[in-house]
């Protein structure tokens, strides 16, 4: 037998066993899924936002699915989303309570800043710092990552500080 051959008959040998060991090993270890948390999942409107105070929707759907959240955390969907929920969980629907992003301060705009920033314009990087440019700390300082990562179009610069757009 060649060299060649008897190589390709061990690398063959190897595969053959290797793929028997994964498909053993997908029998003995597989994990039922919760169709509960699939078809709750499904029903959301899939922001991935976590004003629910999960993760995502993936993890609120498990938490929901399971018993360990109400079906009426889901602000992005609000009522609607809410009810499907609790109709699917055989349960009474309950209300949203709604939140909405505010920006309470104007970003000291009429107040000098504190120092030139010539950085990255990211509200991220500004802040890193000494707090930003701002002469307040808690302020909005205008460059508009809220307004890029906001998926509802509800966020924009006016006049260099972040608006809510609360429709």
């Amino acid at each position: 037998m060649s060299t060649v051959l008897s190589s390709v008959l061990v690398v063959t040998g190897l595969g053959l066993a290797a793929g028997l060991l994964l498909v053993l090993a997908a029998k003995f270890m597989y994990v039922p899924a919760d169709e509960t948390a699939a078809e709750v999942r499904a029903l959301l409107p899939g922001a991935n936002c976590g004003a629910c105070g999960f993760a995502g929707c993936d993890d609120y759907a498990a938490a929901v699915a399971s018993g360990k959240a109400p079906t009426n955390k889901c602000t992005v969907g609000a009522d609607a989303v809410a009810a499907d929920i609790a109709k699917l969980m055989g349960v009474a629907a309950l209300d949203v309570i709604e939140k909405c992003a505010v920006v309470a301060c104007r970003g000291c705009v009429e107040k000098p800043s504190r120092f030139e920033y010539e950085g990255l314009k990211s509200c991220a990087a500004a802040a890193m710092l000494h707090a930003g440019p701002a002469s307040c700390a808690y302020g909005c300082l205008g460059f508009g990552d809220c307004v890029s990562v906001c998926g509802f179009d509800a966020m924009h610069l006016v006049d260099g500080v972040a608006a809510v757009d609360y429709k």
